[in-house]
């Protein structure tokens, strides 16, 4: 009996004995470790009200991935690169604004994420290379559209001062934006890339709606849980997801 001719070649059977964890995961174990530790920690301070904890911790978030972002190498345009820090900056102002107790600082901290949306949608906007018509375009914000009308829609009742409410409304308009640019990043971008900044964009848009609701609607039990989580991941997301942008997964 010849052994070699019933050989049988399968690409399976190595990578199930090599396997090897993504990319993105194995080159930043150390770093998303730290990140979700610092997270939990968080998380674990908005829920016991642990308010110096908190003040301790909130901010190291942002500056955590900042530095991470900054020392990371990436295939990113230098102008991405530098927008992209800045975005983070003005994230850290919004995280610190919100978070300030016994202080009315609901708009200022609005507005420092409005401006890091912006960012965001400057960065995003020079990936898009990749031309498509107008019309399919406009199809493609549709569910985007949608979302910030429904969302405004359904806490507008609830906005007394016409401040906030027009502040909400360009606010809910923003994120729908950066959202849609994201999902038109996929032709632009790696696969992983894509994935992890829509990702990213798709759960900032749950933890928004969140802090909206939890706001100006009514308490949501546990909701530094779901907000914080969501967030954090988001951002996450979206800081990998532009380190990987031309790189394999």
């Amino acid at each position: 009996m010849k052994v070699q001719n019933y050989e049988i070649k399968s690409d399976f059977a190595p990578h199930l004995l090599s396997y090897q964890r993504p990319e993105a995961v194995k080159d930043h174990f150390q770093f998303l470790f730290f990140y979700t530790v610092l997270t939990c920690i968080e998380i674990y301070a908005e829920i016991a009200h642990l308010t110096t904890l908190v003040y301790l911790t909130k901010p190291l978030l942002m500056v955590s991935l900042a530095c991470f972002f900054i020392t990371s190498k990436t295939s990113l345009e230098p102008r991405q690169k530098q927008l992209f820090p800045i975005a983070l900056f003005f994230a850290l102002g919004g995280d610190v604004l919100l978070m300030i107790r016994g202080m009315h600082l609901f708009i200022p901290g609005l507005a420092s994420f409005l401006i890091m949306q912006l960012f965001y949608i400057s960065v995003f906007s020079r990936q898009i290379k990749t031309k498509t018509t107008r019309a399919d375009s406009l199809l493609s914000a549709i569910p985007f559209l949608g979302y910030a009308i429904t969302l405004f829609t359904y806490i507008a009742p609830n906005l007394t001062d016409p401040v906030i409410k027009v502040a909400v409304a360009i606010y809910a308009a923003s994120i729908s934006v950066m959202s849609w640019l994201a999902f038109r990043r996929r032709s632009s971008v790696s696969r992983v890339s894509f994935l992890y900044v829509f990702l990213g964009a798709l759960l900032f848009m749950v933890s928004d709606s969140l802090i909206a609701i939890g706001r100006f609607i009514a308490p949501i039990p546990l909701n530094g849980l779901w907000v914080m989580g969501t967030y954090s991941a988001a951002q996450l997301f979206i800081t990998l997801g532009l380190i990987k942008t031309n790189q394999a997964e």
